[in-house]
């Protein structure tokens, strides 16, 4: 019982650990982070790999034509 609750917590532990990183990224994407920075260029490298099963999921968004005022 007890090494089952040992390992719940683990897995809820690692879980929550994951889930932040990817709202962080979801934030910084949002707010136009600069990937260059040392800290951004990491997290988007670390989470890289847990997105990539869904890259060409969605189309890119394309601007034709550009502004207009």
């Amino acid at each position: 019982m007890r090494i089952t609750a040992m390992l719940s917590g683990f897995m809820n532990g690692l879980f929550g650990l994951i889930e932040g990183l990817l709202m962080l990224r979801v934030v910084l994407k949002l707010f136009g982070a600069n990937a260059a920075a040392p800290f951004v260029h990491w997290l988007y490298g670390v989470t890289a790999p847990l997105l990539a099963p869904f890259s060409g999921a969605f189309p890119a968004p394309a601007l034709e034509g550009g502004f207009s005022y």
